[in-house]
């Protein structure tokens, strides 16, 4: 897994998340690309990267479930193929909402 953090670093700071996901592609040829991000335009950018699964990270409740089906939506849309996957502020009481993503 690669947090959004990284990929600015490896970019060395002056890059998009685009950028820096095509650089991190072009060293490795077996990756599987898990990119953390914070909101939904960085999910879109990472999407749209090619990134291989996109972590929401403490995106909670309504706004998870709202997001996950906006990007599953688009990703449809775009022929976009990539897994979605939920971290932060998980409870046994919002477990199945989490799991479902908003369904």
């Amino acid at each position: 897994m690669i947090h959004l953090i990284y990929l600015v670093i490896v970019s060395h700071g002056r890059s998009t998340v685009t950028r820096s996901i095509a650089r991190t592609q072009s060293g490795c040829f077996a990756l599987r690309l898990d990119v953390e991000v914070g909101d939904e335009d960085e999910a879109n950018e990472t999407i749209a990267a090619a990134a291989d699964v996109v972590m929401l990270d403490n995106i909670e409740g309504s706004e998870f479930a709202s997001v996950a089906c906006r990007l599953r939506e688009c990703g449809v849309r775009e022929g976009k193929r990539f897994l979605l996957e939920t971290s932060g502020g998980i409870t046994e009481s919002n477990l199945r909402e989490r799991a479902m993503g908003g369904k």
